[in-house]
């Protein structure tokens, strides 16, 4: 069966454009097969017709009860999952035993042949589209998307649909969880949106941990504000469960007034505290201070097996750090945490010292975070030191930024910070821009230690605000250059000008960081030639990696985002590299803001600014890129052939037998539709 007829049948039905039909199909498809819940294969048959119907999907949206997508989605996962379903009743249908024995034998013998192979990916995603046109929307946007051939961001638009708000508050939604018999999570079983949670709502909310107390390994109560009334009704759910090893009540009282938040942050802690295997605990961006850090004293004590704690935005001072201390280490001394944040807090000279004696007690971190804290050098050098006498070795993040470590003991904490550096095995993330630190000599000491012992393990580098002026950008670039694995390298909010950009572009031009993803140059002082050059090289590098076939592809990454904001860029040259991404057919999302550039201090001479224009047309000659894909109409390949790719990029295999007459064997699919209108004729679906 061919897409042409079938696109025809449809579109004269709803009597819509044909391309906008199309795009509007094949956009549900991708909705529906991304909606699907994809559970661990059952060892037999007979198993997979023992799960419960609820524990299948998740997040129906807008899907009916009973409806046959409803039953269509059943099935498939039931193939998944090992078979198909024993009936509730004793078919008299001879036809359906015939073909449910016939799958289910050929399921034993190979998993995956039961799903027919599509005579082609466009065949298969336009039947299917077609059929579930009135069950699923994805909205105007995602045409837009299609129209300018954007094909990442389409797939992003189609894996964020299942995070959409909920309009209603529906009791369906109670087994919205992450994943079945493992995460309770808040937001997905009420409404999307934050609110605050009135008792009532609780208990509604509540409903699954009520009827499934078993089923929960982990508890999310992110996300939603409870005060006193919800608490006592989650709490109440919580008793009765049996075995919680993650706790996440993160941002949970906002908008409420302190003794409201700290009672119902007390009676959930209370409800917690009694698991004593608890291994990860999560209270980031809840405004507790000193009084607050107390009321969670019962969830925090005699957590033996305690390995992630999160006390980031917490309002946190040196009381607050003394009671978490003394807390964590009369449980057990050395401590088994891995990872540790203490960002946004208060902490200044002497919260960090009451958080490094912690530290210094738990050799196993890899994963620490003191960011604006305003921790000065003498508490960056106490934390500094107490990794040392811990002997952690396998620090994988490590997040100093926006600090005031430059007063003072500076050379003292350079050295400090150095042999930490040089003390890791396998640092993957370093961000220590803004720190006030690490400026001139001392980011030279730095990065030579990096290059050290670090070379080939790090992939995120910040230097933010480091002072890197024209003159020490060369020297900058040079350093970097043997970080061959870095996907992300930002140098927001230093002194770099288009002249100093050209190091940069060269590097990028002569195939290094063949692994970079993700570079910031924001609030610098770039101008016009370096915008035009920086973007240049960007396009060049994506281009050269989408269309060079498997050797380019496997040696270099393609670059994801580039920041240009806050410089001096002028307007019409901001246009023309929009224009150069658009031609090129490349995602508008790898170019950031540009709206903050100011042009009255653009200092690069027109002549100049018309000579690296020109290397731009040459780009543009070079590989063909005189046709504005944002402009042009795509034909209904074009639209079969980017939802393709959005599918395959998912990575979500789908089956659905209603569509097995377009998709497989045509007569195969007669018989086996025959079977279902029978049954559902004869009231026994």
């Amino acid at each position: 069966m061919t897409v042409q007829p079938l696109l025809r049948r449809h579109v004269t039905e709803a009597m819509i454009p044909k391309v906008f039909a199309s795009v509007y199909l094949v956009l549900l498809v991708c909705y529906f097969v991304l909606d699907i819940d994809r559970a661990p294969l059952a060892s037999s048959p007979s198993e997979a017709s023992s799960v419960p119907q609820t524990l299948l999907f998740r997040e129906w949206g807008s899907i009916p009860r009973g409806s046959r997508i409803e039953h269509t989605l059943e099935r498939r996962n039931l193939y998944l999952r090992g078979g198909l379903a024993a009936p509730q009743q004793k078919s008299n249908s001879v036809e359906e035993t015939r073909e449910t024995n016939r799958y289910s034998d050929k399921y034993e013998q190979d998993p995956l042949a039961i799903i027919p192979k599509p005579s082609t990916d466009n065949d298969a995603i336009d039947e299917i589209a077609k059929r579930l046109k009135e069950e699923l929307n994805l909205g105007p946007e995602a045409d837009r998307l299609i129209a300018e051939n954007r094909t990442e961001e389409l797939t992003d638009l189609i894996r964020g649909r299942r995070k959409m708000v909920d309009q209603g508050l529906e009791k369906d939604t109670s087994v919205g969880y992450a994943n079945a018999s493992e995460t309770f999570v808040l937001t997905q079983v009420g409404r999307k949106q934050r609110e605050m949670v009135t008792k009532q709502m609780a208990e509604v909310y509540g409903e699954t941990l009520k009827q499934r107390p078993n089923s929960f390994k982990a508890i999310n109560l992110s996300g939603k504000s409870i005060g006193r009334e919800a608490s006592k009704v989650f709490a109440g759910y919580l008793e009765k469960c049996v075995h919680i090893t993650e706790v996440d009540i993160s941002d949970c009282i906002a908008g409420r007034e302190e003794g409201d938040a700290h009672d119902g942050l007390e009676n959930l802690s209370n409800a917690l505290g009694r698991f004593a295997e608890i291994r990860m605990i999560n209270v980031n961006n809840n405004a507790l201070g000193d009084k607050g850090i107390n009321r969670l004293r019962y969830l925090l004590e005699n957590k033996k097996y305690l390995t992630d704690l999160r006390l980031g935005n917490i309002g946190g001072q040196v009381a607050a750090m003394k009671i978490v201390k003394e807390i964590i280490l009369n449980t057990t001394k050395p401590t088994l945490l891995k990872h540790l944040e203490l960002h946004r807090n208060l902490l200044t000279t002497d919260g960090a010292v009451e958080a490094a004696a912690l530290i210094r007690h738990s050799p196993m971190l890899n994963h620490l975070s003191f960011r604006q804290s305003r921790v000065t050098s003498d508490g960056a050098e106490a934390i500094f030191k107490a990794i040392l006498e811990a002997g952690v070795q396998h620090l994988q993040v490590l997040d100093i930024r926006n600090n005031n470590m430059g007063i003072s003991k500076y050379p003292s904490v350079t050295e400090s910070f150095a042999a930490v550096l040089a003390q890791q095995k396998g640092l993957v993330e370093l961000r220590m821009g803004g720190s006030g630190l690490f400026v001139g000599p001392s980011l030279k000491r730095i990065m030579h230690v990096l290059l050290d012992h670090s070379k080939n393990s790090l992939e995120v580098l910040d230097l933010t605000s480091c002072r890197i002026k024209e003159d020490s950008v060369e020297s900058v670039s040079k350093m970097i250059e043997p970080f061959t694995n870095v996907r992300e390298l930002n140098l927001d909010g230093n002194k770099i000008k288009s002249e100093g950009i050209k190091t940069l572009v060269s590097l990028l031009e002569q195939g290094y960081f063949p692994n970079l993803e993700v570079l910031d140059l924001k609030d610098n002082e770039i101008g016009s030639i370096g915008g035009l050059a920086i973007a240049r090289a960007v396009v060049e590098r994506n281009l050269k990696v989408r269309n060079g076939g498997g050797e380019a592809k496997s040696k270099m990454k393609t670059i994801k985002r580039l920041e240009l904001d806050q410089n001096t860029i002028n307007e019409w040259v901001l246009s023309e590299i929009g224009d150069l991404f658009a031609k090129a057919k490349l995602p508008s999302t790898i170019l950031g803001e540009l709206d903050l550039n100011d042009a009255e201090f653009d200092e690069d001479e027109k002549d100049k600014i018309e000579e690296e224009k020109k290397k731009l047309f040459e780009l543009v000659e070079k590989h063909n890129l005189h046709k504005d894909q944002r402009e042009a109409t795509p034909s209904e390949d074009d639209i079969l052939q980017i939802l393709g790719k959005a599918i395959k990029e998912t990575q979500v295999d789908f089956y659905d037998e209603h569509s097995k007459g377009a998709i497989g064997d045509e007569e195969e699919g007669r018989k086996l539709q025959a079977v279902r209108d029978s049954k559902h004729a004869s009231g026994k679906s």
